[in-house]
């Protein structure tokens, strides 16, 4: 229970229902944490937002280091690039 006022998902009308809606867990629960958004329900849909923006941030580095959508093609994989082409050589220039 949060001590900042807030509305309630049964009290919740117009877009503050909508936005309940969208952010309700499988048990239609939702958070406090963004319950108390209620008295300006567009500070909980920057909120949605940012968190879009993370998750889509967090996707794009999963595809890129799990190297999806890349190809290995013409690249030496599991060497060092030395400055010369002797596999014995760590050396970088």
């Amino acid at each position: 229970m949060s001590w900042i006022d807030s509305v309630s998902k049964r009290q919740a009308q117009g877009r503050l229902r909508e936005l309940y809606q969208r952010v309700a867990g499988p048990g239609g629960n939702v958070d406090n944490v963004l319950q108390v958004h209620s008295l300006r329900p567009h500070t909980l849909e920057g909120e949605i937002l940012e968190v879009n923006q993370v998750a889509s941030y967090f996707a794009y580095v999963n595809r890129t280091v799990l190297g999806l959508g890349v190809t290995t093609e013409g690249d030496v994989l599991g060497l060092s690039p030395g400055d010369s082409d002797d596999p014995e050589n760590w050396e970088h220039s």
